[in-house]
């Protein structure tokens, strides 16, 4: 098991590696939109996400949205686990992006992503959520943050198409639907460009060049 998990872990390092760190949403907006962008993050962790995109995109502000509680996360075992308790794994989050935060191009929001919309503009260039995982979550996510993007803006996240998150996919497929958009996808990244519906008639379920056609 432990070397299965060694495999997988090392050919997604190969894959974001590719892509100078970015993981394929990230790299997708740094190939596309031009300008300073000013672009969200729901669920930071340790950082590590926010760090790239920060140092290998062009941001004029990053908005980070983590209440680093155990409320939404079951029984806080999820990162405990791995990491250790949750008050370390804010410290060392503020320890990697201390220079951003005082550069003033980064901001982090301590409470949940309803909460934190009020304070996040408008007109935003990109969105990437990784927060809570469950199903009702994840479409609440994607339903309120689609309508604080600007016409063109990218609206994507992780952990799609993943057998450890089925709920995250079933959200996903399902605001596709809703909104009549196209759905891409790359190793576990997916996303949404705001205002381009689905481009195949085909019906079924698959995937076909980084696109997804849905029922």
């Amino acid at each position: 098991m432990k070397e299965l998990i060694r495999k997988i872990a090392h050919g997604i390092g190969f894959e974001i590696h590719k892509y100078n760190g970015l993981k394929p949403m990230s790299n997708y907006v740094n190939n596309n939109l031009k300008g300073e962008l000013v672009g969200v993050e729901i669920g930071t962790h340790i950082g590590l996400n926010a760090e790239q995109m920060l140092k290998k995109m062009n941001l004029k502000k990053l908005y980070i949205i983590d209440p680093y509680t155990d409320k939404d996360w079951k029984d806080g075992t999820c990162m405990e686990i791995v990491y250790g308790n949750i008050s370390k794994i804010l410290e060392e989050m503020q320890k990697r992006l201390e220079v951003y935060f005082e550069q003033g191009k980064c901001l982090h929001l301590k409470t949940s992503s309803s909460n934190a919309a009020s304070e996040i503009p408008n007109e935003l260039d990109f969105v990437y959520v990784d927060g809570n995982h469950d199903y009702e979550h994840t479409l609440q996510d994607l339903r309120v943050y689609y309508s604080k993007l600007k016409q063109g803006g990218v609206l994507g996240g992780h952990d799609f198409n993943s057998p450890q998150f089925t709920e995250v996919t079933n959200a996903v497929i399902d605001f596709a639907k809703e909104k009549d958009l196209q759905l891409y996808s790359h190793i576990q990244d997916f996303w949404f460009i705001k205002g381009r519906p689905r481009q195949s008639n085909d019906l079924g379920y698959k995937e076909r060049e980084g696109e997804f056609d849905l029922i």
